[in-house]
C-alpha cells in the first residue's frame, strides 16, 4: 500500500448508504433496516465493505489478517464477519500496510465537506 489511506469510518459509510438509499425515496425507516440488516457478511461481503469504505483487499490479505490473530487454520470462506471484523480488518490493513485505496479513499480525503454535510443533515430533526 502506499502512504496510509483514510478510509471511511463505519459510521460514515452507514451515513453515506443511508443518504443513498433516502435519495432514491426510501422511508428512513426502511433505510435504517436495510443498512443494519447486511450484518453478518461474508469474506466476499466483508471485502466489498473494504473496497466501500477505501480500501481494496483480496483474500491473500484476509488469510494474513486471521493468521495474525492465530486462526491460521479458518479458510476465509468459512468465516462471518460482524461490522466490528471490517472495521479489525481495516485497522490491521493499515498498519501492516496491505491492500491499496480505492476511489472511497480518495473521495474522503478530497471533500471532507461531503461528510460534514452528512452529519448535519443526520443531526437535523426529521420530519
Amino acid at each position: 500500500m502506499n502512504a496510509s489511506p483514510t478510509y471511511l469510518t463505519a459510521a460514515e459509510y452507514r451515513l453515506i448508504l443511508l443518504s443513498a438509499l433516502e435519495s432514491n425515496d426510501i422511508d428512513r425507516s426502511t433505510a435504517v433496516k436495510l443498512v443494519d440488516s447486511r450484518w453478518p457478511v461474508d469474506v466476499s461481503g466483508a471485502l466489498s465493505e473494504a473496497a466501500g469504505r477505501g480500501i481494496q483487499l483480496d483474500l491473500s490479505d484476509v488469510r494474513a489478517w486471521l493468521a495474525s490473530g492465530g486462526a491460521e487454520t479458518l479458510e476465509p470462506a468459512d468465516v462471518l464477519f460482524l461490522e466490528s471484523g471490517v472495521d479489525s480488518l481495516l485497522e490491521w490493513a493499515i498498519a501492516c500496510h496491505r491492500g491499496e485505496p480505492t476511489i472511497a479513499a480518495e473521495i474522503r480525503s478530497r471533500a471532507p465537506g461531503l461528510l460534514e454535510a452528512l452529519e448535519a443533515r443526520e443531526a437535523a430533526p426529521w420530519n
